[in-house]
């Protein structure tokens, strides 16, 4: 987390002319809002997406529950889409046979899931707490059947032992459960997904662990290589009055995790909190998943074109048409 001026950062729109944005239904319960969206394309056709409701607000630095529960709290709902992008059904997760019934933290639920095909079914990572005494944070693998609920889950073991673990970034397409716990340079985990343990093809380079990109969308696999979108988080403001400012970058690997190229940092909308938590093709681009200062919902189209200007790579250099 560094200090930094944010008023050099281009919006997505200023880098890529064609991007267009459509914003997902909210919650119909006041004391909730919606957030951090992750989509995937459908095996059928279109898009499911899974949509984060929250219990609280992001203002000031502080996070307030909105149900004066003093409780951090999040439910989720997995939405269809068409090929527009318009919804096409809705419904809750249940998450009941996953979750910890007393729960052990404040913090309950399933936070910032990512949507992923894995062996023919939906799967979702997230961060989860309340099943620690001491709220750390980990990841959690859970499957779900057709109708939208938990069917398996289990937590996944830090490759660093005792720590706080976030934003792991699922794989498309691998052949073993795999994530990207490192963007910068890239660091995949294979899981057991028998003992939840984490396994690493390779060591980790101590020089790898944990440069300040961090994982936002999921990997999907393009010609040649991966997609994935990450994000930084910087401090801005004068010390003592810092806010948290997300901007966020498309990295291009190669097919051995090389990184190809990385665009420019930008924002989506909002100079402030924005997150991005799913990405996948869509016509003659991509399609970005992102939510707005914890209140919002929403996705981006770009083309294929801009995408590879915002990469910087020459047309004989580009995977994707």
């Amino acid at each position: 987390m560094t200090a930094l001026r944010d008023d050099l950062v281009p919006s997505l729109r200023d880098l890529c002319p064609s991007a267009r944005v459509v914003e997902l239904p909210g919650p119909e319960r006041p004391d909730r809002a919606a957030l951090n969206p992750s989509i995937a394309n459908h095996p059928e056709g279109g898009y499911a997406v899974i949509i984060r409701h929250a219990n609280y607000r992001y203002e000031d630095g502080r996070y307030t529950p909105l149900d004066g529960s003093g409780l951090i709290k999040t439910d989720n709902v997995l939405a269809r889409l068409d090929d527009d992008l318009r919804v096409v059904s809705m419904q809750p997760i249940d998450d009941s046979l996953a979750r910890t019934v007393p729960a052990k933290y404040s913090v309950h639920g399933f936070e910032d899931m990512r949507l992923y095909r894995y062996d023919g079914a939906w799967w979702v990572s997230a961060t989860v707490r309340e099943h620690r005494d001491d709220g750390r944070c980990e990841i959690a693998a859970c499957r779900l059947d057709e109708g939208g609920s938990i069917v398996r889950a289990f937590a996944m073991a830090s490759p660093l032992g005792d720590r706080h673990e976030k934003n792991w970034a699922p794989i498309e397409g691998a052949k073993r459960m795999s994530f990207l716990w490192n963007a910068e340079p890239a660091v995949i985990l294979e899981i057991d997904e028998v003992l939840g343990a984490t396994l690493l093809p390779r060591p980790i380079a101590p020089e790898s662990v944990r440069t300040s990109a961090r994982g936002g969308s999921q990997i999907i696999a393009v010609p040649g290589g991966w997609l994935s979108v990450v994000h930084d988080m910087h401090l801005v403001g004068s010390k003592g009055n810092e806010r948290r400012h997300y901007r966020h970058r498309i990295i291009y690997y190669d097919a051995e995790w090389n990184i190809v190229a990385s665009s420019r940092e930008f924002f989506f909308q909002f100079v402030g909190i924005e997150f991005c938590a799913g990405v996948a093709r869509h016509r003659d681009g991509i399609v970005l998943s992102y939510g707005v200062q914890d209140r919002v919902a929403r996705l981006a189209t770009i083309s294929w074109d801009d995408l590879w200007n915002l990469l910087g790579l020459r047309a004989n250099e580009r995977s994707v048409a």
